[in-house]
C-alpha cells in the first residue's frame, strides 16, 4: 500500500493579505488627522455659524452747490437741462461679490464637521491615549498606532455624533466634510490647545493615577511619535509614482489570492481522490498542488520585496523612524484620497502634516 502524498501547507485565504477596497475603510484618516492633531473635537458648530457671506459697501457721491463769482452778473436763464439740483446725487451701489461655489462649499463641511465632532471626542481621545501608554515598557512605550486609531475611531466611529446609525454612510460624511485643509485648520485653531490639558487631567483619573514624572514621559513619547507621523506623511507626499506603485502591489495580491483559490479547490480534488482510492488521480493532482504552492511562495515574495522597496523610497525624504507597517497605511489611505479629489486630498495631507508638527512641539515643551 502507498503511503499518502502530502499536501503543503497552505496559507488560509483569511490570512492572506486582503485586496484594496475603494470607498471602505473610510473614515480613518479623518481619525488619524484629528485623532493625532490633538483632539480637535467639538463645541464649535455655534462658533462655525457666525461665518457670514461680505456684504458690500455703499457708496455715496454728493453734487456740491455750484460756488458763484463774488460779484454775479445779470441773471441768466440757464437750459432746463444743465440746472443743477439741490438734491444730492444717488447713491452709487457696489455690486456684492458672490461667494463661489467653493466657498459655500468649505462652510458648509465646517459646520457639518462641528456637528459630528463633539467635545466627548477630546475627552475619550486622551481617556484612551493614557490607557494605551505602557510606563513600565521601555522599549515600547505605548500601543497607540494609526492603525488601532483607524480601528477605534475610522471602523467603530467612537464618540462621534451622526444623525443616523448608518456607518458606511456616516463615515463617508466624516471623510467628506472634515477632511479638508480649511476644516482641520479651523478645527485647530479652536481646541488644539485643549487636547493637552485633557491628556494631563486624565492621567490623574487614570488607574492607578500617572504621576508627575510619568505624565512628563507619556507626554514625550507622544509628542515624538507625533513628529515621526508627520514626517511619514510628508515623505508619502514626496513620492511621484505612488499611485502606480500602490496599483502594482494590488495586482500582486490580487494574484496571490487566485492562486491560493487554486490551491483550495485543488486540495478538494486530492481529497476525493483518496476517498476513492485513485491512487493515480492522486499522484497527479498531488504535482498540481506542488507546482500551484511553489507560484504561491513565488508571489508573496515578490510582493513583500515590492512593499519593501516601495517603503525604501518613502524612507529616502522622511519618515525613517516609522516602521514598514505605519508606512503602507499611511500610503495607502492617502491614495485613496488621492483618487477621489487629487488637490483637496494633497492640501488636507499638507494642514494635517503641519497641525502634526505643532501639537508635537507642544507636548515636547510640555514634557521639560
Amino acid at each position: 500500500m502507498s503511503s499518502s502524498p502530502k499536501v503543503p501547507e497552505i496559507t488560509p485565504q483569511s490570512q492572506l493579505p486582503k485586496p484594496r477596497r475603494t470607498g471602505g475603510a473610510g473614515a480613518w484618516l479623518f481619525c488619524l488627522l484629528i485623532l493625532t492633531l490633538g483632539g480637535l473635537g467639538g463645541g464649535i458648530w455655534w462658533y462655525l455659524n457666525e461665518q457670514e457671506t461680505a456684504q458690500s459697501n455703499m457708496i455715496a457721491e454728493s453734487t456740491p452747490a455750484p460756488t458763484l463769482p463774488e460779484t454775479p452778473p445779470a441773471p441768466q436763464p440757464l437750459p432746463e437741462e444743465t440746472v443743477p439740483s439741490e438734491d444730492p446725487a444717488p447713491e452709487e451701489s457696489v455690486a456684492e461679490e458672490t461667494p463661489s461655489a467653493e466657498d459655500v462649499e468649505t462652510q458648509t463641511s465646517q459646520e457639518e464637521a462641528a456637528k459630528m465632532v463633539r467635545p466627548a471626542f477630546v475627552e475619550d481621545l486622551a481617556q484612551w491615549m493614557v490607557r494605551c501608554y505602557r510606563p513600565q515598557n521601555k522599549s515600547a512605550p505605548t500601543i497607540f498606532t494609526p492603525m488601532s486609531a483607524n480601528l477605534r475611531y475610522g471602523a467603530k466611529l467612537q464618540s462621534f455624533k451622526f444623525p443616523g446609525e448608518d456607518l458606511f454612510n456616516n463615515r463617508a460624511a466624516l471623510l467628506r466634510h472634515a477632511f479638508r485643509a480649511p476644516v482641520l485648520e479651523r478645527l485647530y485653531t479652536l481646541h488644539g490647545d485643549s487636547f493637552i490639558p485633557a491628556l494631563k487631567d486624565a492621567a490623574k483619573k487614570a488607574k492607578p493615577p500617572l504621576s508627575e514624572a510619568q505624565t512628563q514621559d507619556m507626554l514625550r513619547v507622544y509628542g515624538t511619535q507625533l513628529a515621526s507621523l508627520a514626517q511619514g506623511i510628508q515623505g508619502v507626499l514626496q513620492l511621484p509614482n505612488l499611485r502606480q506603485r500602490l496599483r502594482t502591489l494590488e495586482d500582486m495580491s490580487q494574484s496571490t489570492l487566485a492562486i491560493n483559490a487554486l490551491v483550495a479547490e485543488k486540495v478538494f480534488q486530492l481529497d476525493t481522490a483518496r476517498e476513492n482510492k485513485n491512487l493515480i488521480m492522486e499522484s497527479a493532482v498531488q504535482k498540481e498542488i506542488d507546482i500551484l504552492a511553489a507560484q504561491y511562495r513565488r508571489s508573496v515574495q515578490g510582493r513583500e520585496s515590492a512593499e519593501q522597496e516601495l517603503v525604501r523610497d518613502i524612507r529616502k525624504t522622511a519618515g525613517q523612524r516609522l516602521n514598514a507597517a505605519t508606512i503602507l497605511f499611511l500610503a495607502r489611505w492617502i491614495d485613496r484620497r488621492m483618487q477621489r479629489t487629487p488637490e483637496n486630498a494633497i492640501a488636507a495631507a499638507r494642514q494635517g502634516e503641519d497641525i502634526l508638527q505643532q501639537i508635537s512641539a507642544k507636548m515636547l515643551q510640555e514634557a521639560q
